[in-house]
């Protein structure tokens, strides 16, 4: 079941998503297609193209983000609510089917930059220093005991540590709804509490929050996914126990 909310959720998404990944590519072309031909030497136009390109990467962002925030709240929180916790679903598959979507959209968003990216360093210039690159840190990947499996855990790691925050907000929107007013300013400040306990504990236990992937080995990977993965575990049983046992959906 968890799967055909997870295609309902895609879908109803994809209307909002695929528009914007069309024109974050469509601003890319047309900004470097200017830079690389010179030919608009009118400085008005230059800016307003320029500026074009930056606000439609801003607008995907901003948009991407509430629509994280938006999907969960109105359809579980809202007056949505009384339809989706009608379904013959559990309050975890309903979280998890957003959950999923989210991540999916999330890491759509980082394709379809690199896709920008690749197609802007194509027309303004060469492709020679980003292929260096690419060998490089494939070098740094093939030295290696295993390559393809530490490659499967840095992906892994950081499909981990997207969830982990998306359950993150979902927590905090969870708690913030249990304010009888002012729900907005409760989830901030259970998004900062979080956050503090997070910080707290790392240091008690010594732990490392950021790290160089490229100097990661494989037990450091596997020590942080299992955190993300208690993380995530977290997270979810605090929006789900909230949703599941202190919905109000007055």
């Amino acid at each position: 079941m968890t799967g055909k909310l997870l295609k309902y959720e895609l879908k109803a998404t994809a209307r909002v998503m695929l528009p914007l990944y069309l024109v974050m590519i469509l601003a890319t072309l047309v900004m470097a297609v200017n830079l690389d031909s010179g030919k608009v030497n009118n400085f008005i136009l230059n800016t307003i193209i320029n500026a074009a390109f930056f606000i439609a990467v801003f607008v995907c962002f901003v948009v991407g983000t509430l629509m994280i925030l938006q999907r969960f709240y109105k359809n579980l929180l809202g007056s949505e609510g009384y339809l989706m916790f009608t379904l013959p679903v559990t309050t975890m598959q309903n979280i998890l089917g957003k959950a999923l979507a989210s991540l999916i959209w999330i890491l759509g968003s980082v394709a379809v930059g690199a896709v920008c990216g690749l197609i802007f360093i194509r027309i303004t210039g060469d492709l020679s220093s980003f292929i260096y690159d690419l060998q490089f840190a494939w070098q740094t990947i093939s030295s290696r005991e295993n390559p393809w499996l530490y490659l499967i855990m840095v992906i892994a790691l950081i499909a981990a540590g997207i969830l982990e925050r998306i359950m993150k907000i979902y927590a905090s929107i969870s708690a913030g709804h249990q304010w009888s007013s002012h729900r907005i300013l409760g989830s901030i400040l259970a998004y900062a509490a979080f956050s503090a306990i997070e910080y707290l504990l790392a240091w008690m236990f010594k732990l490392r929050i950021w790290i160089d992937v490229a100097e990661a080995n494989m037990r450091t990977l596997t020590v942080l996914l299992c955190i993300a993965g208690a993380g995530i575990a977290a997270y979810g049983f605090i929006a789900w126990y909230l949703l599941d046992r202190h919905l109000n959906l007055e």
